[in-house]
């Protein structure tokens, strides 16, 4: 399974369509925001607490992926048992302490099939993610990515 590059698409109202459009040609597949007709239009899938994404977050659903906050290694255990009850995908937040939760993570829900999404906050922060996490379940989802006036930052 490849790695996923998820990206929140934060712009300022007006340019959005035009920031989806640079995402999609610039290789991203999947943005986390509400479906919309741009978002169509530009052949991103979405990843949102919308029941129209395609990639729902929370709800009743066994389609639905689940948001965890992991602080602790009882967060983990939490996160393991949801990938062992076969939710599809969970998002992991976890502040400042991510590397070892997250390869704590992947190395115990390996076998789940469950995909593993990890907030990062920086580009340089996602290589580190994809660097250290080379197992097939590792995937990241950037958050730092801003539209301002044709500048990315």
């Amino acid at each position: 399974m490849a790695k996923d590059l998820v990206v929140v698409p934060r712009a300022r109202p007006g340019a959005q369509e035009r920031l989806l459009g640079e995402l999609a040609r610039a290789g991203i597949k999947t943005v986390y925001a509400r479906p919309s007709r741009h978002t169509r239009k530009h052949g991103l899938a979405t990843m949102h607490e919308s029941a129209d994404a395609d990639m729902v977050v929370g709800g009743r659903s066994r389609k639905a992926g689940a948001r965890f906050k992991v602080r602790s290694n009882a967060d983990i255990d939490s996160l393991v048992k949801a990938a062992e009850r076969g939710v599809p995908f969970a998002i992991i937040e976890s502040g400042d302490w991510k590397i070892i939760p997250l390869e704590n993570i992947v190395a115990r829900a390996r076998k789940s099939g469950t995909r593993i999404y990890a907030y990062a906050s920086s580009p340089a922060e996602v290589r580190k993610m994809f660097s250290v996490l080379e197992v097939a379940l590792a995937v990241a989802h950037l958050l730092y990515l801003e539209y301002l006036g044709g500048r990315h930052g």
